[in-house]
């Protein structure tokens, strides 16, 4: 079955318009991630003494911050 060039066309639409929208949600997320890192990380050094976080979650939080920075 072959498509037609208008829905190929439209096809491709949709899928910039769902990667435009990936990108802004990733923005979005970055943003809030960023705002609220410094309550993040006390919370996650806040568990790891406490012992109810494992160290590699720790150290993936510590490389988070890293890349936001």
């Amino acid at each position: 079955m072959r498509m037609k060039q208008e829905d190929v066309a439209r096809l491709k639409e949709i899928a910039q318009a769902i990667e435009a929208l990936r990108d802004e949600a990733k923005s979005i997320l970055l943003a809030d991630m960023a705002r609220t890192l410094p309550q993040r990380q006390a919370y996650a050094e806040e568990m790891y003494k406490k012992n109810y976080v494992s160290p590699k979650r720790c150290i993936n939080l510590v490389n988070l911050v890293k890349e936001l920075k």
